[in-house]
């Protein structure tokens, strides 16, 4: 159950994300360029495994235009809004998901602000020419299973078919992030490290 201040400060986000949305989705975007486009064209006919990467490329999964054309099949409106809402939701549930390991209401709100309304040298990361909002979202995904995963492991419990699932569930999260973004083996150094030298584990 949710406190009324942390209900409050998820409130004031909920309205700062929609101004977010109003003033830099592709919809209204004044910077809108050929790399954002080819995000909305591969919509209408996306077919895989050729469009696994963007039109032809060896690096950078197409995560955003794959789900966006799963959904355009039942939801026929313009690909550019589709995408851009598409983008919107997986920054919005990889903010939430990570928000939920802050434990200040402020860090919350701060974190809120810091990814959508970025500051000039990492705004791509709200863009839809990017890979950015893909990898946020699948690490934050995969963040989630791992600290189910990690907690399950320390217990030194007797696994059932749900464990076994999340297992499956860290590693298929694990390997979008990865086709996303090669980058995001960077994150899951830190989270090794982090493992090996935790006193739960090593104990």
């Amino acid at each position: 159950m949710l406190q009324s201040a942390e209900f409050g400060v998820y409130l004031l986000c909920f309205v700062l994300i929609s101004i977010s949305f109003y003033f830099f989705s592709a919809i209204n975007i004044d910077c809108f360029n050929s790399d954002q486009a080819v995000q909305v064209l591969m919509v209408k006919n996306f077919q895989w495994p050729a469009d696994s990467y963007y039109w032809g490329q060896n690096r950078l999964g197409s995560l955003l235009p794959l789900i966006s054309s799963f959904f355009y099949t039942f939801i026929k409106i313009h690909p550019i809004i589709l995408v851009s809402i598409i983008n919107y939701m997986m920054l919005v549930i990889g903010w939430f998901i990570f928000s939920k390991y802050l434990k200040s209401n402020w860090a919350k709100l701060l974190f809120c602000i810091a990814v959508f309304f970025p500051h000039p040298t990492y705004f791509f990361i709200i863009l839809i020419g990017h890979p950015y909002q893909g990898q946020f979202f699948t690490l934050a995904l995969a963040t989630l299973f791992i600290n189910d995963l990690f907690n399950k492991i320390t217990t030194f419990e007797k696994w059932n078919w749900k464990d076994y699932l999340n297992l499956f569930f860290t590693v298929f999260t694990s390997i979008l992030a990865v086709w996303v973004s090669e980058l995001s083996l960077v994150y899951y150094v830190f989270v090794l490290f982090y493992i090996l030298f935790n006193k739960e584990v090593r104990n």
